[in-house]
């Protein structure tokens, strides 16, 4: 079948836009709410088959369509016309506002809310995944050097580094009750919960530990 864009100008295809546009909502306000995307708007270039038939007196009923995906292939009928049936493709598009940064943001350098603009996407073109929320990024650190107007992703972030390679750290040992410390030096970079290599100063020994957080882990044994 060949699927050309028409225009939506008759009163039967406003009628057609309309349905579809009303459908497209309600199948994504369930995760629009879910996620607290404030301010989603929802757009569609539909293709139509054939043109629709005559208005329907009473709306439109839509079927099909899933909220993973910005393509959508729906069937509308009319209920007061048994044989008014019309299949469409429809391409979603899911604008929202997102947060991209305002400079260039090294490695390792913590984000603040300074660092960020909100900027209106279609998050359907965003694989990668995007950030809506400044509470979700706030502390987060650059995992590599970040552009500035560059759309943040979870593949951008992480926590911030807790401790860098080279820095003088305190190693603490518990074992069967006892605790000990002890001056270490880092040998890697690492975030707080990470395990990192570490120097003993005093026995010159390296072991691995896990960062408690700045300036400061735990010996594994």
């Amino acid at each position: 079948m060949l699927l050309l864009l028409l225009p939506l100008t008759s009163s039967a295809n406003q009628q057609v836009d309309q349905a579809i546009q009303q459908h497209l909502e309600a199948l994504m306000r369930p995760i629009a709410q879910r996620e607290a995307w404030n301010g989603l708007r929802i757009t569609h270039n539909t293709a139509l088959g054939s043109t629709p038939p005559a208005n329907c007196q009473q709306p439109l009923s839509v079927r099909g369509g899933v909220a993973n995906s910005s393509r959508q292939r729906l069937t509308l009928t009319c209920p007061d016309q048994p044989g008014w049936r019309l299949q469409v493709a429809t391409d979603m598009q899911l604008w929202l506002p997102v947060l991209v940064t305002t400079r260039v943001i090294d490695r390792g350098e913590a984000i603040t809310a300074a660092d960020v603009k909100r900027q209106e996407i279609d998050i359907n073109k965003a694989p990668r995944g995007f950030y809506h929320h400044l509470t979700q990024i706030t502390g987060m650190g650059a995992k590599r050097r970040i552009r500035a107007n560059q759309l943040l992703s979870p593949t951008l972030i992480a926590q911030p580094l807790a401790i860098k390679r080279g820095d003088k750290i305190k190693i603490v040992a518990t074992q069967d009750g006892i605790s000990a410390s002890m001056s270490g030096e880092a040998l890697e970079n690492g975030s707080k919960g990470e395990v990192i290599r570490v120097k003993n100063i005093s026995s010159n020994k390296t072991i691995e530990a896990k960062v408690l957080g700045s300036g400061e882990v735990a010996s594994i044994f």
